[in-house]
């Protein structure tokens, strides 16, 4: 779900603009007299009476508007109006503005807004609503920070919440846990936080401390014998999960546990002790909880790499989580189109015809306020545009893609394909940030064309050329990845779509309708500089870390040397066999770290992960990647890992599966995932 559900609504704007204007179409409605003055006066005063920096935004409104815009209701205002309308809403934001009419920006930087998004959406809209995920990357991704957080209400099950310092952190007795309190150490002694073992003790807990992910989290909780108490469960593990499963598992989590919300983070191991002590110091200045958490991750790592934090929380939590240590607990589906004809689905074609449809294009220039214009040769900057893709037949009214799309690599279905499309720029903003990537979908039928996809995108601050590239994907594996490029400006070229690749088939005979879990692209630009595009779901991130390439190379150089070592190994826990693992753990980790957060925190063990290197020579050893606490100095081999690797003893079940003390070579996502190249 992304930008491109609202098709050309909004395309002029810039990413700041149109999060802001979504936030009032949230906060305001779409009835007719939404926009006057005194609507936005009342909506202003609703703020202050519930807290003064609180705006409700409702899912609700969302899914009118994509719905309008999906039935070209002649009545959608435009995305200006509804900009120029949170400007006024801010305006009027303390009810000190409608007496003195004192402006946002005149008050105290101290100052904070932060969302409260209600979930509740009627039956026949569900199709139309944003995915909450992307909402709040939206609202909480802008580089001027205009808000302070966000969380998503959910009231059912609610829960008294009683808080009171030192805070009481619940935890496990297992080995992360262990180490984690031990990180905590500062805090403890600081006289902030008391810990409470949930193994020893039945006691309730302010929070309930897990370090795993969702759904690992979910299933240790399930294995209590009893039921917790805590007033928030914080996942520091990040999802572990597509988005469509995160509501339901967190509803799961909290019939289990009886809490008032659940928090979820994706914090570096080795940043956790210093991310909840970073956390407790927010909490003892009295910031709510929503902001608490996302402040803590900008403090101790860039909330680009990780992600802003999700919390599903009742109202009574939210409200209640303004704590000063001193005085303990207070209160707190748009396809849109170009202006080329929509391309309606043909009759039956000839089997020839199939093997011939290719990825079509056209383009449409939306940056003034008359009709749209199409574009004929290539792009200019500081402009706004509306791409349109289909699969089908070339024609005269389309630009058509360099090679076929392979529809031969899809499962058979006599019915036709739901295809998901990614449209990922490869290019940045003048601030040097990476334009937001944007999920769209597309059906394809057994014969003919299917009907457009659209996307729009700005090419202000892009200099000399635009690019972006364009995955299309059946259950998470990619079919066929293509890079849209266009000059800016007068050139001796045209925009062009150039496929990338052809994904082979792989070893596994049986491929054909397997579903990945993610998929990784890897590419190469034109200065030589790593790039990696992930698909996790319904999710699509790009990334440039700087230095991969060094790590790349040193592990091939090691890899190189074990391989030609001149005599072999004589067991599995020959002491220069354990130094490889040990230093392999270390370059999977830091070549991991840099990587989207849907690839950190959304891929589960066993995992089937899909790897397209869309360049000749583009490497990644993903097979190395180490998503678990490192080892320990002068840790030894498992005594469960031979027997893991023979299958003749569960690695889930080990119980040093988590122990920092011993090094097992199934924690590596060779062992742990199915990888297909």
């Amino acid at each position: 779900m992304s930008r491109s559900l609202f098709g050309a609504w909004g395309a002029r704007l810039p990413h700041e603009s149109f999060a802001r204007a979504i936030a009032a179409v949230a906060a305001l409605g779409l009835r007719k007299d939404a926009l006057a003055e005194q609507a936005v006066i009342d909506a202003a005063q609703t703020m202050h009476s519930a807290g003064q920096d609180t705006v409700v935004l409702r899912l609700q409104y969302l899914a009118q508007l994509v719905d309008a815009i999906a039935r070209r209701s002649a009545g959608v205002r435009a995305a200006e109006e509804f900009l120029a309308a949170w400007e006024r809403l801010a305006h009027w934001w303390d009810d000190r503005g409608a007496e003195r009419k004192v402006c946002l920006a005149a008050l105290p930087a101290t100052r904070l807004l932060h969302f409260e998004l209600d979930p509740a959406v009627a039956r026949e809209l569900r199709q139309s609503v944003p995915d909450v995920l992307w909402l709040i990357h939206l609202l909480l991704g802008s580089d001027d920070g205009f808000a302070s957080a966000a969380y998503v209400r959910v009231d059912q099950p609610d829960r008294l919440v009683v808080r009171q310092w030192p805070l009481r952190v619940g935890m496990f007795g297992d080995a992360r846990s262990a180490d984690l309190a031990e990180q905590m150490s500062a805090v403890q002694r600081a006289g902030l936080v008391r810990l409470v073992d949930l193994d020893l003790s039945g006691e309730e807990c302010d929070l309930l401390l897990l370090p795993d992910d969702l759904r690992r989290g979910l299933a240790r909780v399930l294995l209590q014998p009893r039921r917790l108490r805590a007033a928030c469960v914080l996942l520091l593990g990040g999802a572990g999960v597509a988005a469509e499963r995160i509501m339901p598992l967190v509803g799961s989590m909290r019939s289990e546990v009886l809490t008032g919300g659940v928090g979820i983070v994706r914090i570096d191991f080795d940043h956790q002790g210093e991310w909840l002590a970073e956390l407790i110091e927010q909490l003892a200045q009295g910031l709510p909880l929503d902001v608490a958490l996302l402040r803590a991750g900008q403090a101790v790592q860039q909330a680009e790499a990780v992600g802003p934090p999700l919390l599903i929380a009742s109202r009574r939590l939210a409200n209640s989580a303004r704590v000063a240590a001193s005085a303990g607990c207070e209160g707190e589906r748009l396809r849109g189109l170009a202006t080329t004809p929509t391309l309606q689905p043909r009759g039956a074609q000839e089997s020839s015809a199939i093997e011939q449809r290719r990825v079509n294009f056209s383009l449409a220039d939306v940056s003034g306020a008359a009709a749209p214009t199409r574009v004929e040769d290539r792009l200019v900057a500081d402009r706004a545009y509306q791409i349109a893709l289909n699969i089908g037949l070339p024609r005269a009214e389309t630009e058509a893609a360099s090679d076929v799309f392979p529809s031969e690599r899809l499962p058979q279905a006599s019915d036709g394909h739901w295809l998901d499309v990614f449209f990922v720029p490869l290019v940045r903003t003048a601030s040097g940030r990476l334009h937001t990537p944007q999920q769209g979908s597309l059906f394809l039928p057994p014969h003919g064309d299917s009907l457009p996809c659209s996307f729009s995108f700005r090419t202000h601050g892009v200099r000399d050329e635009y690019r972006a590239r364009i995955l299309i994907t059946h259950d998470n594996r990619v079919i066929q990845t293509l890079v849209f490029s266009s000059p800016l400006g007068p050139a001796d070229r045209r925009f062009a779509l150039e496929v990338e690749n052809v994904v082979s088939p792989g070893f596994d005979p049986a491929w054909h309708g397997q579903p990945f879990d993610a998929a990784i692209v890897i590419n190469h630009d034109r200065t030589g500089q790593a790039g990696f595009t992930t698909v996790v779901g319904t999710e699509v991130s790009f990334r440039e870390p700087l230095g991969i390439d060094r790590l790349v190379s040193e592990v091939k150089a090691l890899l190189s040397a074990e391989a030609t070592f001149p005599a072999p190994r004589g067991t599995l826990d020959d002491p220069a066999l354990l130094k490889l693992f040990d230093d392999l753990a270390r370059y999977g980790r830091a070549i991991l770290k840099p990587m989207p957060a849907e690839l950190q925190g959304r891929v589960p063990e066993g995992a089937r992960i899909q790897i397209v290197e869309a360049r000749s020579g583009a490497w990644l050893p993903v097979e190395i990647l180490y998503s678990a606490p490192l080892p320990k100095a002068a840790a030894q081999l498992c005594p469960n890992a031979r027997a893991a690797l023979l299958g003749e003893a569960s690695h889930a079940s080990c119980a040093h599966r988590d122990d920092r003390q011993y090094l097992c070579p199934l924690r590596f996502w060779g062992f742990s995932c199915v990888i297909e190249r």
